[in-house]
């Protein structure tokens, strides 16, 4: 009886080998699919900071008093937490 319940257990065992070249063909897809989204990443922030400075060219003393607006806030938000 305990070899047939061996037999059984080895029939039932799921295959999670894998082979070295199995293995390897993994971890090159893996490697490729983080290639291709750092590169997409990459041209979206090149596409990004290109039109940020497109927008500073254009308007450079809306992004003066946006500046001075965001630091006017931030010092108020610290003082009121900070000093009291």
């Amino acid at each position: 009886m305990s070899d047939n319940t061996a037999q059984n257990m080895e029939q039932e065992a799921p295959k999670e080998t894998m082979s070295a070249a199995e293995l390897q063909q993994g971890i090159m897809e893996g490697y490729h699919e983080l290639e291709e989204r750092y590169v997409s990443t990459k041209e979206q922030v090149y596409d990004l900071n290109r039109k940020a400075v497109d927008f500073i060219q254009k308007h450079p003393g809306a992004c003066i008093v946006g500046g001075i607006a965001v630091g006017f806030l931030i010092g108020r938000m610290a003082k009121k937490r900070w000093l009291i």
